[in-house]
């Protein structure tokens, strides 16, 4: 989990991606439905989310189990919110 202004990046490893939940203006509530939902394309991809971390609009997704050949050297995904 990373916290950045008004944003939270959450890493889901069992369900393969990683969510932002952007707080709203009257503060931050219980919730369970993310603004975003991040999906890996990479058909090799195992463990996707599995690390997250956020710096301003710079999104980093760590995916531990990435690898072809049974090669699981791992990977990481960066975004940039627009």
């Amino acid at each position: 989990m990373s916290l950045s202004n008004n944003a939270l990046l959450v890493g889901g490893d069992a369900t393969k991606a990683a969510y932002i939940l952007l707080k709203p203006e009257t503060g931050w509530q219980t919730t369970s439905t993310p603004n975003i939902t991040l999906l890996s394309n990479d058909p090799n991809q195992q463990s996707f989310g599995s690390a997250v971390a956020m710096l301003g609009n710079i999104l980093v997704i760590g995916d531990t189990g990435e690898g072809a050949n049974g090669n699981q050297n791992g990977a990481a995904y960066i975004y940039e919110l627009q």
